[in-house]
Order: structure tokens, then C-alpha cells, then sequence
């Protein structure tokens, strides 16, 4: 029963990670919205405030150099920096904190 119960809170996150992502503009939009009434009925003000600031991020114009057309920056194709690369190391650092080892022992 445990088992079945984690299985379905890690798919139900993960169609819920595809949605957000691959969603069109108006759904995601509709579902901050619903996210948000729903965190202040449940008295989470915190909560509702930082799902609301990626929204106020996303508000700006093409003429600012940085909105939804994605216009931002210069048009030339050059390679990813350092910056935009994840490390195996990092990575591994990333899932330990979330999931951390086992031992090598199974009971």
C-alpha cells in the first residue's frame, strides 16, 4: 500500500513537471492562477507570493531585451559558456542531497 501510494505521488509529480513545462502559455498561466487562490485559502501567503514572482519576471516587453518573445541578447550562435554546463560532480552533489546514499547492505 506504502509502495503504491509513492509510486502515484511520483507520477502524479511527474505529469505534473511535463504540464508545466510543455504546456501552452495560457494552461500554465491558469494554473499559477489556480495555485496561487488555492496557497491564500489554505493561509500559505509565503507560498502564494513566490508562485506569483516568476509572473511579474515574465511581464516584460521585446523592447526591454528580455520578455516572452525570448528575443533576448545578441542573434549569433555562439557556444554554450562554461556557465550554462552542468558537472557529473554537481550532479551527483544535487541528487545525494534530495536522495541521499544507501549503504552497501540490503535487508
Amino acid at each position: 500500500m506504502i509502495q503504491q501510494s509513492i509510486v502515484a505521488i511520483i507520477v502524479g509529480y511527474a505529469a505534473f513537471s511535463v504540464v508545466r513545462r510543455y504546456a501552452p502559455k495560457a494552461v500554465r498561466q491558469f494554473i499559477r492562477k489556480f495555485a496561487v487562490q488555492l496557497a491564500r485559502k489554505l493561509s500559505l501567503n509565503t507560498l502564494a507570493k513566490k508562485i506569483e514572482a516568476p509572473s511579474s519576471a515574465s511581464s516584460a516587453s521585446c523592447g526591454t531585451g528580455c520578455g516572452p518573445c525570448k528575443g533576448c541578447g545578441s542573434s549569433d550562435t555562439a557556444a554554450p559558456s562554461a556557465a550554462n554546463t552542468i558537472k557529473p560532480e554537481a550532479l551527483k552533489r544535487t541528487i545525494y542531497q534530495i536522495v541521499p546514499p544507501t549503504s552497501g547492505t540490503a535487508s
